[in-house]
């Protein structure tokens, strides 16, 4: 698919990183999906008829409210906004995704995003989001379903490495810990990817107040959450970037040391990041 790149809002970042080859890495999340397909049931084509209709306006309600730019594709159906998401990622040495690029998991929205995904011919990480739950995920055999159930992943990417996180549930498994002490071991850049950013001095302006539903360190967060941000926090120089989605409005603060979060603004209204890494 050819895409004109002004019908879409890019974002770009560039982040040096000495003796790390230059690449280019896209961070799509939030697309909320609703699909329907020739083997979906009349229960299943009324659901993704009637979500899509919702969220054509709630996503509009999003944009209002964080005073964001809209592109020309802005009304586009989201499958349409994920394609040419998906298009331009395809340039890139990797494609992050960080949750919610479905609305809700079912066999249609899983069948159509694994056909898209596995087209890609980028290396990608998938995190799920807070609208994927691992309840529904169970009985789906899909490879890159069985992925994104897990609590932990990594790709290594000529001298930098990805790390996918799954804190979907506003909770860190406690098997992630040993897992990322590894990662750091190696003693490389890593981007940490999620899908609930955390509350640092920097966005606690979006973060703080009576909903918690935004952040990962909530009042009721489990031991291994502190775990998990103090490790980072103890490896900030190697910490390059944390992404994450969630908020459905763009945001980049300082993290700890030189490391940034980056929050990647809602694919459903044609948004996409695009990070310049290395020298």
């Amino acid at each position: 698919m050819k895409i004109n790149q002004t019908d879409l809002i890019i974002t770009e970042y560039k982040i040096p990183i000495k003796n790390v080859k230059r690449k280019v890495i896209y961070h799509i999340s939030d697309c909320h999906i609703s699909e329907y397909d020739d083997e979906s049931t009349d229960v299943e084509i009324f659901k993704a008829k009637r979500e899509s209709e919702y969220w054509l306006s709630l996503r509009s309600q999003f944009t209002r409210e964080h005073n964001q730019p809209i592109c020309r594709c802005h009304d586009l159906p989201a499958l349409d906004n994920l394609d040419r998401l998906l298009a331009v990622a395809s340039d890139g040495d990797a494609v992050i995704l960080t949750g919610d690029i479905m609305d809700y998991v079912s066999q249609p929205n899983v069948r159509i995003l694994k056909n898209r995904l596995s087209a890609l011919t980028a290396p990608y990480l998938y995190v799920r989001g807070n609208h994927e739950p691992l309840s529904d995920m169970q009985g789906i055999s899909e490879d890159f379903i069985e992925r994104i159930k897990r609590p932990f992943q990594a790709i290594e990417l000529d001298g930098i490495i990805l790390v996918g996180i799954d804190n979907a549930d506003r909770v860190i498994d406690e098997s992630v810990i040993p897992s990322l002490k590894r990662i750091f071991d190696k003693n490389k850049p890593v981007i940490v990817a999620m899908h609930v950013p955390i509350m640092t001095d920097s966005n606690e302006h979006l973060l703080s107040g009576e909903n918690e539903y935004f952040r990962l360190n909530h009042s009721n967060a489990p031991a291994s959450t502190d775990k998990f941000i103090s490790l980072l926090r103890e490896n900030a120089e190697n910490t390059v970037a944390v992404l994450a989605g969630h908020l459905h409005a763009p945001f980049i603060g300082n993290f700890f040391g030189e490391s940034v979060q980056i929050i990647c603004s809602q694919g459903i209204s044609g948004n996409i990041n695009k990070y310049i890494i290395g020298e």
